[in-house]
């Protein structure tokens, strides 16, 4: 399989190829996985409370269930909670494991599921909100990063979630990213008899309709098959996010890998590390700013690879007045240095923090 420069990988011989500038104007993104790792390992609960459901609370669960249930929710991931829970119902029945008195409707399973899930979810919110972890330790990695390249193009941003649209909204706001997106559509919490419910197909092709767009005209980014399918179906980019939702957040998640090839994304990208080269890909801009707000360097890091800028100042290999190789073009360079991978945002941070290197203007950073 053919690879870009900073991991991401080329899934058609074209890639992004034919995209022409200015050509997108809107972006969906997915939230759960895609911005936010508030809701990580969510399947990791949604599993066996499925399987108690089907089996019967402290019965042993048969192979057959739990593959069932593992390969429900794999295909269903990106859809709304009730609709998973509505495909819940049926297993339950199909199986019959369960006398009827103890089984449930969609909205009571979607209850259990959220009462488990809420509990680690609201941990980390509050360790957000008392200061105990930064938003972007619950973020995939760059995203921030992108939302602010992604504003500084202009483009147009919108959320589609299977979440509770409430919810996703609290989240987006603890996180900090709020603020950067057009509207924002979720599940609906509870229906009223008759009330339609509003799915991630609708919301595109609203969107589409409203604003007499073609599906070129808009990019779709999710870590999940439904968001992926969908771009494919309209015509639209589709860059699938196969994001690890550990306290590892670097690499590839490869279950998502196979997942999102499947389901005919475009390109593959581990995160939003490589968010200025991404942007430079996607809109054929050759100068963009990035963000002031890079985080720096880990404090060994930082004293290595400013070292190594001033033994190239001092020896004459850096002159007054020469221009720097671009973040990404130096990751690989930086990366030797110190041993491991380094990320364009770090190099960012360096090239902040050291007194001999400024940036010009919009041309990139230069020895002083």
């Amino acid at each position: 399989m053919p690879t870009l420069t900073g991991g991401t990988l080329l899934l058609e011989e074209e890639g992004l190829a034919g995209i022409k500038p200015g050509l997108i104007k809107h972006a969906l993104f997915d939230s759960d996985g895609t911005i936010s790792l508030l809701r990580a390992k969510w399947d990791l609960v949604m599993a066996p409370m499925m399987c108690r459901a089907i089996c019967g609370e402290g019965n042993t669960v048969p192979q057959e269930v739990a593959e069932i249930v593992s390969d429900t929710i794999e295909e269903t991931t990106g859809i709304r909670t009730i609709r998973q829970m509505e495909l819940l119902v049926n297993l339950v029945m199909q199986f019959g494991l369960v006398p009827d008195d103890q089984v449930k409707d969609a909205w009571g399973y979607k209850a259990d599921y959220l009462a488990a899930l809420m509990v680690p979810v609201n941990e980390r919110i509050a360790r957000v909100q008392s200061g105990a972890c930064k938003p972007e330790h619950f973020m995939v990695r760059g995203i921030g990063t992108l939302l602010e390249l992604f504003c500084q193009v202009g483009i147009d941003m919108r959320v589609f979630s299977g979440t509770d649209e409430p919810d996703v909204r609290r989240e987006l706001e603890v996180l900090g990213v709020l603020h950067h997106f057009t509207s924002v559509h979720g599940a609906a919490p509870a229906l009223k008899p008759g009330e339609p419910e509003i799915d991630k197909e609708q919301v595109l092709q609203c969107l589409m309709e409203e604003q007499g767009l073609k599906g070129e005209e808009v990019l779709i980014i999710g870590d999940g098959p439904v968001e992926i399918k969908l771009a494919r179906q309209f015509g639209c980019w589709a860059i699938g996010v196969c994001s690890k939702e550990g306290d590892d957040r670097k690499g590839y998640d490869q279950a998502k890998v196979a997942r999102l090839t499947k389901a005919g994304a475009h390109v593959l990208i581990p995160d939003f590390s490589d968010a200025c080269r991404l942007v430079r890909e996607l809109f054929k801009v050759a100068s963009i700013i990035e963000p002031a707000n890079f985080p720096l360097p880990e404090d060994e890091d930082m004293l290595s690879l400013l070292g190594f800028i001033r033994n190239q100042v001092s020896n004459g290999e850096f002159k007054p007045g020469d221009l720097l190789p671009t973040p990404e073009e130096f990751v690989e360079r930086f990366s030797q240095i110190v041993g491991h991978r380094v990320y364009p945002e770090t190099v960012v941070g360096l090239y902040n923090a050291s007194e001999h290197i400024k940036r010009r203007d919009y041309d990139g950073y230069v020895i002083v």
